[in-house]
């Protein structure tokens, strides 16, 4: 038929074939494992010149009042965003909720959950509602003086 291609190419040879299975066997192993890792690797990313005003909630506990606060003061939301954008994602499921912070933003909210963590050093908190969801840990002392810069205190000292 004229126009038609009807050469064939020669098989592979077995040791090129071998090669060439071997690479994909590597490729494919090598994007499985950046699968599974690279979720863990990523960060939150909040901007806080995007977030107008900071709202937190504290559930009603044996050591801890039940109450709320609204801050839009600039440098305290920057000292918490900064805090938050620490946070290492962790596996486990985070237990139940001390208190929730929702920062406001004209294009949505994130809403977080929050706890002491498991490990004294450590409050924990869940992106809700926004990106990225997960479950992230920060370091306790600087989650406290943030939220004492907004006005929280008698934050719970247990999960």
């Amino acid at each position: 038929m004229p126009g038609v291609n009807t050469e064939t190419r020669p098989p592979l040879a077995p040791k090129q074939s071998k090669r060439l299975l071997t690479v994909l066997v590597v490729i494919a192993i090598i994007s499985m494992i950046l699968g599974l890792v690279l979720p863990f690797l990523q960060k939150p990313r909040f901007v806080a010149d995007e977030i107008a005003a900071v709202e937190v909630s504290l559930i009603e506990l044996p050591d801890q009042p039940e109450w709320q606060v609204t801050s839009a003061d600039a440098a305290a939301i920057a000292a918490l965003v900064e805090v938050l954008n620490t946070g290492d994602r962790v596996v486990r499921i985070m237990g139940e909720p001390t208190g929730t912070i929702t920062l406001r933003q004209v294009n949505g909210d994130f809403i977080l959950d929050f706890r002491p963590g498991d490990e004294d050093e450590y409050y924990e908190f869940r992106v809700r509602c926004g990106t990225p969801r997960g479950i992230y840990r920060v370091e306790r002392q600087a989650f406290l003086s943030a939220m004492a810069d907004l006005g929280v205190s008698d934050l719970a000292a247990e999960p």
